[in-house]
This record gives C-alpha cells, structure tokens and sequence, in this order.
C-alpha cells in the first residue's frame, strides 16, 4: 500500500513522505507543510483509498470557503442569516442521471466532501478539527467546459464565486431559499431549529438543479449583498439600488428611441429649423421629466412588466400582488394594480421614507413603519428586482 501510495503521489508531482499507521491509517507529510493529512484505508476497496488521496492532491484550496480542479468547485453554503456553524445539517440535493446526462453547469448540495474537510483542516487553525458532516457545500460541475475557460486562469475563483452567485439567485428568487457563501473562520455552534427546518423543506422542493442562464455581474452582486443583510431600511435600499444601477441607462433608451422615431419620419428633415425645433423640445421634455420617480417607472415598465400582456402580468406577479393588496393595503383595484406606474410610486415613496432625512427638503419625509411593515416592504422590493434582474441582458449558458 505504502509503495502504491508513493507512486501515485510521484504520478501528480508530490514530494511528500509515506506512512502506513497499524495498517489502517495512511499518514503523508512534508518537512515544509504546516501539517501532515491523513487518510483511513478501505481494506475492501484499496482503489477507493488512491482515489481519494489523488483527489484531495489535486484540489486547489480557496481559504475558509472550499477547493476546485478542472470541471468541479466546491464551495461551503449557509443560511444568509447564520454568523458562525451550520444551518443546513442534513440537506441532500443530488441531481438525477438525466440532469447529468443533459450536460452543462450542474450542481449538487449536501454535506462538504472529504477533501474539502481534510483541505480546511490541514490550512486552517481551528480550536478543534472539523468532522464530517458539520457544514454543506455546492458543488458545480461542468463550469470550465461550458464556459471555456481553464483552471490557470488568474481570475478562476472569481468566474466560479460568480456562478455560484447565479445560482444562489434561482434559490432565492425561484424558491425563496436565501443562502450565502461561508467561510469557515470559527466552529461556533449555530442553533436556530425553525429556520433550519423551513430552509430544509424549501430546499427539498428545488427539482432541477442545473444552471441554465446567467445575469449581470453587477445586478447580481447588489442583491447577493442586500440578501446577506439584517432587516433594517439599508436594506430596502440595497434591493433599491438594482433598480436605481440601470435608471440613466433605461432613460437614455426611451430617450433616443423617441428621436430615432422623429429623424425616420417621413416629414423630418434635418434641413428644416421648425423639423430640428421640435426634436430639440422633445429632449428637452424628456429633461424637465428627468427624476428618480420617472426613471424608477421606465425600469419598470422596461424590465419588469415588458410587453406583458395585462391578465399574464396580474397571473405572473401574484406573489407580488398579494403584498400590494392584502398586507399593505395599497392597491384594491385590478386597474390599480395593472398601472405600473402606481407600483412605482409606491417602491419610491418608500424610499423616500428611508433615505430624506434633510430638515430643508422641501417634501417631509419621516420614517414611522413598524418593523413588521418594514419587512413587507423589504419582500416587496426584493420581489421586485429579482423580476428585474430575471428579464436584464439575461444570458444562455446551453
């Protein structure tokens, strides 16, 4: 077994010394490594023993947070909510073989592999070793193949933390499972049996587990930022600044749209004064228009509504809905409530009560929500802009 052993770490260029403890525990160090890695042996599957040392050889560690090779990465997951432990004991999803055989990024949630263990615990100092089964992990396939990209990129950690931030979104967005990315800094015990226990059912509901789409880096980073944060009015505004990051971009569009439709007009003439007059009042419209609340209603009509028909729009957005007319309030009608521009103002008076806090401003503004209204406000907007981010320069990964 020793010379096994010794051969297959000269195979993948380890220069380690090999130990074999009673013949049931194989022991490989180095003078210059910090520590030395162990592995018990599989006496009715040596093969099994190789494989795993030639796997934990050729991961690459991520500090705190997991390891990677060609076509794998694996990354510790918890509640968004949780600051040290696990909150996802015993979570176990597993892609079906069709799922695998269709190809592309497929991932797999449940207890962190041996080889991450055995990585976090031979480079990290915990107060004690880190067992099995203590944290989940995802674990994607497939990403350097789909995206033609090799694990000597420079930059690969972060093309498979954004990936992992992509599907992170479907959990949240899809099925209300809001999880984050964890380092492993301390091996406190985290306790909170209700959130675990509806988080593990949430979670059991995900049946696909492939990631079909990608969406914008940016958008993406501001909602994974505002889902790690406590309920407060920073919040609602973090889940507000997806929208506000493409206002100019959206104004700009309906801007130029508009003059492209007078230039290619069958009357215009760029010869004629009165012909240019008109053009330069229209942009000077737009201008006098041009304020939060108007650009807030164009993203929304823009990227949130579409071309929607009006009953799909009140079918699509029931979720939604329920919010504005039964636990705000706001909107009773269905005319009301198809009016995008109502929505609107409604997501940006909030705001208002969030952020103006100005003695001299001339609206008065003064926070008086409950922190139960708080909350709903805070699902709304979070709602909201993952619709926007769902339909904003969305990309197929297939």
């Amino acid at each position: 077994m020793e010379e096994q052993i010794t051969e297959l770490l000269k195979k993948i260029n380890i220069d380690a010394k090999v130990e074999v403890e009673d013949n049931e525990e194989v022991i490989i160090s180095n003078n210059s490594w910090a520590d030395y890695v162990s592995f018990s042996i599989d006496h009715e599957n040596l093969e099994e023993t190789l494989n795993q040392i030639e796997r934990y050889f050729k991961m690459r560690y991520i500090p705190y947070l997991g390891c990677y090779c060609d076509n794998y990465v694996e990354l510790i997951l918890n509640l968004s909510s949780v600051t040290w432990g696990s909150g996802l004991d015993g979570v176990a999803l597993i892609p079906d073989e069709t799922q695998i055989s269709d190809g592309g990024i497929i991932y797999e949630i449940s207890s962190y592999s041996h080889e991450l263990m055995k990585l976090l615990n031979f480079h990290q100092d915990y107060q004690s070793d880190l067992e099995e089964d203590w944290f989940t992990s995802i674990k994607i396939l497939n990403i350097n193949s789909t995206l033609a990209i090799s694990t000597d990129d420079p930059n690969i950690v972060d093309h498979y933390i954004y990936i992992a931030k992509n599907i992170l979104f479907d959990l949240s967005s899809r099925h209300s499972v809001d999880l984050k990315l964890y380092e492993i800094i301390d091996d406190t015990e985290y306790d909170d049996a209700d959130e675990v226990f509806d988080t593990s059912n949430r979670l059991q509901e995900v049946n696909v587990l492939s990631l079909k789409h990608s969406y914008d880096s940016d958008l993406l980073e501001y909602y994974y930022k505002a889902q790690m944060m406590d309920d407060s009015k920073f919040k609602y505004l973090a889940f507000y600044q997806i929208l506000e990051c493409i206002f100019d971009e959206v104004f700009q569009y309906e801007l130029v749209q508009d003059v492209k439709q007078v230039i290619n007009s069958n009357w215009f003439s760029s010869y004629n004064d009165d012909h240019v007059t008109q053009m330069i009042k229209i942009v000077e419209q737009y201008n006098i228009k041009k304020n939060d609340h108007e650009k807030l209603r164009l993203v929304l009509e823009k990227y949130f509504k579409g071309e929607t028909h009006d009953s799909a729009y009140l079918v699509a957005n029931k979720d939604i809905i329920f919010i504005l007319q039964n636990r705000l309030g706001l909107l009773k009608k269905e005319d009301e409530l198809k009016n995008i521009s109502n929505l609107a103002k409604i997501i940006y008076e909030f705001r208002c009560e969030c952020t103006h806090s100005n003695r001299k401003f001339t609206t008065k503004y003064s926070f008086e929500k409950t922190n139960d209204e708080l909350h709903i406000y805070i699902e709304l907007i979070k709602l909201v802009s993952a619709r926007i981010i769902s339909n904003y320069k969305v990309k197929n990964l297939i």
